[in-house]
């Protein structure tokens, strides 16, 4: 795009070239003398003076032809360059759009990964508190287990609560 956008840049200034050296050349007719074409065609004077004029006139008109052209060659470009910068732009300004909207989504989907991870870590911390109580109990059982059977009261020696 801003390769595109500099050569619209150096077009336009060709332009601007172009239609300058175009009225300094309409300023030059118009100075050379004021007398028409036709006038001079018709002007029974010298004929090699005739000749000059008619040549110069000629050259004049083809120089200004040429500018013409050169001008309207230079007016297609920039317009074909205007053209292609606005596609540009567009394309950009959809891929912009395109990935804000990948971007928002991933955001998303993110903020979700997020309270998963959340909520597995609670799961994981609820599970770890309720192995540990457990493995407490455990450990208090055994004690008790281990009492009762180190102080080698028999069964059958228990009262009874009947």
């Amino acid at each position: 795009l801003k390769e595109t956008q500099k050569q619209q840049e150096k077009n336009k200034e060709k332009l601007k070239l172009q239609k300058e050296l175009l009225s300094e050349q309409t300023r030059a007719i118009y100075f050379l003398g004021r007398q028409p074409y036709l006038k001079i065609i018709l002007n029974q004077q010298d004929p090699t003076k005739i000749s000059r004029y008619l040549h110069y006139y000629a050259s004049l008109n083809q120089a200004r032809i040429n500018a013409i052209s050169s001008i309207n060659k230079t007016t297609l470009t920039l317009k074909t360059t205007e053209k292609m910068i606005h596609s540009q732009t567009n394309k950009l300004k959809k891929t912009q759009a395109q990935q804000k909207s990948q971007h928002n989504k991933f955001k998303q989907e993110e903020s979700h990964r997020k309270i998963l991870l959340q909520q597995t870590k609670n799961s994981i911390q609820t599970q770890s508190d309720k192995l540990n109580k457990l493995l407490r109990n455990k450990k208090q059982l055994d004690r008790k287990s281990t009492r009762l059977n180190s102080s080698h009261i028999p069964l059958s020696r228990m009262p009874s609560s009947a």
